[in-house]
């Protein structure tokens, strides 16, 4: 992602574009933080070792902060398949969002297994059963870095900052599961034309592991 964005930023709590790419960053050599992540995201999401897809409900609400002061929600349907997709498709579009043919957006940048094939990892630091992360893109972009905090219930805390000092910062709260899966979230968007926040609600998964389908609340 963090291309998810087409319209608001791309609604909250996958909002942000990361522009137009530039030239890669100097070479550098493999850092050890790289593995470092990778040991921490592997030993947080061996509990979904079984998980291999599932189905979601979802709800996204949008608060304008300042001009134009307006509000919407959209209702759609996510699907997780393990080395696949990771996405919402929306239905019952408002007219303005089917005019820019907005139905779907990838939560890609969301899964912390596909962080490292995303961005480099620049810096890994352990805070208790908390993990903090740094990154940056592969490339040189206006998206000026990524910051993220996991723990044993999964993604906590993602922050995306870019050049022009615009920000979008996300909060996840756990669901009640054998497995990691996010009930909402909760972003702050602030870039220097626009203000907003956003609220994601999860519910009615049901999960293909790997012996049976089972519905989850």
């Amino acid at each position: 992602m963090i291309r998810s964005a087409a319209f608001l930023l791309g609604i909250g709590i996958f909002l942000g574009s990361v522009g137009a790419a530039g030239a890669p960053w100097p070479a550098s050599r493999a850092s050890a933080a790289t593995d470092d992540a990778l040991a921490a995201i592997s030993s947080v999401y061996a509990r979904n070792a079984h998980l291999q897809a599932y189905t979601f409900d979802a709800r996204v609400y949008v608060i304008m902060r300042r001009f134009p002061w307006f509000r919407f929600h959209l209702d759609g349907r996510g699907i997780y398949r393990r080395g696949g997709p990771y996405r919402i498709a929306f239905y019952d579009l408002p007219w303005w969002a089917q005019a820019l043919h907005i139905d779907h957006f990838s939560m890609r940048s969301l899964d912390p297994r596909s962080w490292t094939t995303q961005y480099d990892v620049l810096s890994v630091r352990h805070s208790g059963d908390a993990t903090l992360l740094e990154m940056r893109t592969r490339k040189r972009s206006s998206l000026s870095g990524i910051s993220a905090t996991i723990d044993p219930d999964g993604v906590r805390q993602l922050t995306w900052s870019y050049d022009n000092g615009g920000y979008v910062k996300l909060h996840v709260t756990p669901g009640t599961s054998t497995y990691i899966l996010p009930a909402a979230m909760n972003a702050d968007i602030v870039t220097p034309r626009m203000v907003a926040t956003a609220t994601a609600e999860f519910d009615h998964y049901r999960l293909v592991t790997a012996t049976a389908s089972t519905p989850h609340p």
